[in-house]
């Protein structure tokens, strides 16, 4: 009953909510700090974060890789793939990278050293108000040294660097992490079943109790 007053007197905030929440994301975003923090909290989020992380390393590594064996200059490749990632944090991570190969280094070196996300305030922020105030904040402070790039991807790496077959080892990581998406995708999707079905007993038993208990109440104010 208490849930039905709220709705009829405030049943308009129903679609405001989320709707004002996606304006002030897009709000967020126009600012460098904001699109940092939120592509930051993209990637750490449970479950799903895990499934764009590897869908843009496995787009970078790909393009990287053709970019590298038709032959393009490495630092015009390195900007092409900052720009198609679409992520602040790798694209961070790869201009790192030109600017590191511009002074003279080898590429594995400096994608191991900057791949840490480190702290940020907006990404705390969001943690605070998305997972669980304080202990959204605790699980973000576990998150933020953790590294987007694994030692297996610098490894290859440095590897193909230095057989001069960069392109096959980048080819290599893409499909590993291609194979890692799909195999995901279809742990999510097999999910969905047990997910739904809990989902569905919740709301019809929510709803039984809701019919029930003002009968209940009903009943014990007569007597």
């Amino acid at each position: 009953m208490t849930v039905s007053w709220w709705v009829v007197n405030y049943g308009y905030l129903i679609p405001i909510i989320p709707i004002t929440i996606w304006l002030l994301i897009k709000l967020l975003r126009k600012f460098d700090a904001g699109r940092t923090g939120w592509d930051m909290f993209l990637l750490k989020i449970p479950v799903f974060g895990q499934l764009v992380e590897k869908n843009i390393m496995a787009r970078t590594t790909r393009t990287l890789g053709t970019l590298v064996a038709s032959g393009v200059p490495i630092l015009e490749a390195l900007n092409i793939t900052k720009e198609t990632s679409g992520n602040a944090v790798f694209e961070r991570m790869y201009g790192k990278v030109t600017e590191a190969i511009r002074a003279g280094e080898s590429i594995a070196k400096p994608m191991r050293e900057f791949s840490q996300m480190g702290f940020h305030p907006v990404c705390a922020g969001l943690w605070f108000c998305f997972m669980g105030g304080p202990i959204g904040v605790l699980l973000y402070m576990g998150k933020m040294r953790a590294r987007i790039i694994d030692d297996l991807v610098v490894n290859m790496v440095d590897v193909g660097e230095e057989t001069g077959e960069l392109d096959t080892m980048l080819y290599k990581v893409a499909d590993t992490y291609d194979d890692e998406v799909a195999v995901l995708t279809e742990s999510l999707v097999s999910l969905m079943e047990p997910i739904l079905i809990v989902g569905l007993g919740l709301v019809i038993g929510f709803i039984v109790i809701a019919l029930f208990l003002p009968l209940i109440k009903l009943i014990q104010s007569l007597t």
